[in-house]
């Protein structure tokens, strides 16, 4: 069968993307979360890996288009200035190391809020969603945080509902995510709703993913893993020094439990690695002594 050209109208209006996402790098920005976001849409946008924004678009901004140096030393240049929101379906925020200044530029909180009014729809990566809290744009929604920043978040924003217990939240109008390569789990999800299911794994196949983790599977985080070797060392429930939180284990979490249990010498002097309920290999930085806690 002969190869038919596509009519002029057709090659001169080509269709619209099924998905147009506008990221905004912050200053020290995750390259995991963004980069592995980003590469989900153009191995989705076309065949063969050859990145033209088909299927799926993309813009990459920052406030003033100035350059952004990510958490790990990279710096990007050439962004484009904050644009029409109105112009994407979703407007993703990538955050990571900046939360800690608390620094947001005017113009991209303005510029957040007038989204909001044309209805595009925002997405949290990261510490993104910390941008979205100082922009006032989450209201009564449920977000989904990183388990290495719930307390500060919570501290900061405390009439927000923060949770750790999945990968990201879609509120509809708000999705926020975990980060990392959760993010990469979010991109699939939303190439799957808008360009099809079989875009989402011509993308995965490309990356060479065994599948896509849905929105509800927990966070890989030490808390839990803490609370248990709390418990099995001092034999009291694990409290935060930075919140004043308790945490007990999964395993105490059942009504009726009793707070403290019995504890031998011998579990006493049992390291992290011991005690938890999958492998572990040590963490840098990471204090295994449970008074520090």
């Amino acid at each position: 069968m002969p190869f038919a050209l596509p009519k002029p109208s057709e090659a001169n209006n080509p269709p619209q993307p099924s998905l147009r996402l506008g990221f905004v790098l912050t200053d020290q920005f995750t390259l995991t979360a963004f980069s592995g976001f980003v590469d989900v849409l153009r191995l989705a946008a076309d065949h063969g890996g050859r990145s033209r924004q088909i299927h799926a678009s993309w813009s990459v901004m920052s406030a003033g288009g100035e350059s952004r140096t990510s958490s790990s030393g990279q710096t990007v240049t050439g962004l484009q200035p904050l644009s029409d929101p109105a112009a994407f379906d979703y407007i993703a925020v990538c955050g990571g190391n900046d939360y800690v200044t608390n620094h947001v530029s005017e113009e991209l909180l303005a510029w957040l809020r007038s989204a909001t009014a044309v209805r595009t729809r925002l997405i949290g990566i990261c510490t993104g969603t910390f941008t979205l809290a100082q922009a006032q744009v989450i209201g009564p929604r449920t977000v989904c945080v990183h388990w290495n920043v719930l307390d500060v978040f919570r501290s900061r924003f405390p009439k927000v509902d923060a949770v750790v217990d999945r990968l990201f939240v879609d509120e509809g109008d708000l999705i926020t995510c975990a980060g990392s390569t959760a993010a990469v789990d979010l991109g699939l999800y939303l190439v799957a709703r808008h360009c099809g299911r079989d875009k989402a794994q011509q993308a995965m196949r490309h990356m060479m993913l065994q599948g896509i983790r849905p929105a509800h599977v927990p966070q890989a985080h030490f808390y839990d893993d803490l609370a248990t070797w709390t418990m099995c060392v001092s034999g009291k429930p694990l409290t935060l020094s930075s919140s004043g939180s308790t945490i007990r284990p999964p395993w105490m979490r059942s009504p009726g439990i009793s707070e403290s249990v019995p504890v031998s010498s011998s579990v006493r002097s049992m390291p992290l690695w011991e005690c938890l309920p999958w492998p572990f290999t040590g963490m840098s930085g990471f204090n295994t002594d449970v008074g520090s806690y």
